[in-house]
């Protein structure tokens, strides 16, 4: 990428300092210059992909119906080819999960995170290994459910009553899933017990007879979002997304990624200005150059590490989907990145992120003209 190009980025980011804050502009500007080159690449084995395209298909018989052609791999984007030459080497199509080849190369670029790399390796190994922990379950009995507020791939919630205290709380009741899932959940929620913005464990049950875990939570007059955005002011947004960020930044320095960061996961209670980060189901603790399952956060909020198979990744994936959740705020767009498909996705964060970007900075030029 030419030095040209990235002062000019620099020049057009300048612009946006009066509304955010300066950390955050810097991670901002280090994402779009990271996105650039990336489009650069992408730019300059176009040409070579033109020329693979205008020669005819040949069939190939290992390759079954449906199975995209390492061509047409190449083709999608230049970070994808290292997956198109794998595929091809084997001859077979690419496979759903992820991959173990986590970037070009014959082995995985290790990668560390920048901020709280060590905390998980300083504190005891009862803090992280929640394998051997040990939940304790209460009597399920205290609480009796009111109505059902939803429901989700690994759960069902409902709003209910405390009956020894008559105190209104959530619970989540946890559909069959590994115990070791399960107790990785508890143990990061005990972990966060009373962190900045993290919702509160209040409880944990179990049905003597199904012996159908469940958690129980502090109870928050949520908003939709989708209602609520519409008439968030500059204000709020500055608020809500810096409550956000303590949020992320009490749980990262705790040595725990969320993972999974997006609207459905954010309750805002408007009228007390209240915020809390829920659903910790896919939370996980970090240790440094460790690979971790990419099938995790909602597409249109997963970052480029994902959508690549990259499995070395750390907090930053969950400053992405913050920086998603920010950018559908502002220009009213719910998800911002709109793909049907991993794919697609892909195209979709080299089509609009610069393009909306570049319309926010020359409106707030203009206003400063003004």
């Amino acid at each position: 990428m030419s030095l040209r190009l990235r002062s000019m980025t620099a020049s057009a980011l300048a612009g946006l300092h009066p509304f955010l804050p300066n950390f955050l502009l810097r991670g901002l500007a280090q994402s779009v210059i990271v996105a650039l080159s990336f489009c650069t690449a992408a730019a300059s084995d176009r040409a070579d992909v033109c020329h693979q395209r205008a020669q005819p298909a040949k069939a190939d018989a290992k390759h079954s119906k449906g199975i995209l052609e390492p061509q047409s791999l190449q083709s999608r984007c230049a970070t994808f080819q290292y997956r198109a030459n794998k595929y091809s080497a084997r001859g077979e199509g690419p496979r759903h999960g992820a991959s173990k080849l986590a970037m070009p190369g014959s082995t995985p670029a290790s990668s560390k995170a920048r901020v709280y790399t060590d905390v998980n390796t300083q504190k005891n190994r009862e803090y992280w290994d929640y394998d051997a922990h040990v939940p304790n379950w209460s009597n399920q009995d205290n609480y009796q459910l009111v109505r059902k507020l939803g429901r989700g791939k690994y759960s069902e919630v409902f709003e209910a009553i405390n009956v020894t205290n008559n105190e209104k709380v959530v619970v989540k009741i946890l559909k069959p899933v590994k115990k070791k899932k399960i107790k990785r959940e508890i143990k990061i929620l005990e972990n966060l017990r009373g962190g900045t913005n993290i919702i509160r464990l209040v409880d944990t049950v179990k049905d003597p007879v199904s012996r159908t875990p469940a958690l129980v939570f502090e109870c928050i007059n949520n908003t939709d979002f989708k209602e609520l955005y519409q008439k968030l002011t500059d204000y709020d947004i500055r608020f809500y997304m810096y409550e956000l960020l303590k949020a992320l930044d009490y749980c990262h320095s705790m040595g725990i990624m969320h993972r999974d960061v997006k609207p459905h996961n954010v309750m805002i209670d408007h009228q007390l200005r209240k915020l809390r980060l829920i659903d910790w189901g896919l939370a996980e603790f970090y240790h440094p150059a460790q690979e971790y399952n990419v099938r995790v956060a909602s597409r249109y909020f997963k970052g480029p590490e994902l959508l690549v198979d990259y499995q070395m990744y750390d907090y930053s994936l969950d400053m992405w989907s913050l920086g998603c959740m920010l950018a559908s705020m502002i220009f009213l767009k719910e998800p911002f990145f709109h793909g049907q498909d991993n794919y697609d996705q892909v195209r979709c964060l080299k089509s609009q992120f610069f393009l909306k970007i570049t319309l926010l900075c020359m409106s707030h030029l203009t206003h400063c003209q003004k």
